[in-house]
Formats: structure tokens, C-alpha cells, sequence
């Protein structure tokens, strides 16, 4: 992407001060149903180990979109079973 392609807010959401120009964003896919904590709990340990390798927290940008199971394979062309919600 150019400079030009992305429209982001510098500030969003009331960070304490600007993103630079470059910055991070990180797609992740996880089946629908994934549970909330498990994905905090992955950008807890994406924005540490990314911290450690020198990135700015707040240079960094996380989004999870979700797929239904049954709208891929997940190995040896199977399908996998849907999520069991208790």
C-alpha cells in the first residue's frame, strides 16, 4: 500500500500520542466462535514479542475475521466439525 491508500486516524482510539507513518496491521483468521479471551490473549503476546523486536505498541493494529468451519478444510481435504458452543 501507498501513503496515499490508507485513511487511518493518527489518534484512534484516544491513543496517547500519533501513529508514524509506519505502522503494523496484522489480519488474523480464526473460526466464528473463537472466544474473546483467546483472541485478547493473542494480542497480548503479539503487541509483547512485537515490543521486545522494538515496535511501538501503539504502532500496531489488530484485526480477527472470522470464518465459519464449515467453509473450509482444515487438512487432507476434511471439513472440519462445527464449534460446540456449552
Amino acid at each position: 500500500m501507498g501513503p496515499s491508500d490508507a485513511r487511518v486516524d493518527l489518534y484512534y482510539p484516544a491513543l496517547p500520542k500519533p501513529r508514524p507513518d509506519q505502522m503494523l496491521m496484522i489480519d488474523v483468521l480464526v473460526s466464528s466462535g473463537t472466544d474473546s479471551n483467546r483472541k485478547k490473549g493473542l494480542v497480548v503476546a503479539l503487541v509483547e514479542k512485537l515490543g521486545d523486536a522494538g515496535i511501538d505498541p501503539n504502532d500496531i493494529m489488530v484485526f480477527f475475521l472470522e470464518t465459519d468451519r464449515a467453509s473450509g478444510s482444515f487438512g487432507g481435504g476434511r471439513f472440519a466439525p462445527p464449534v460446540a458452543f456449552a
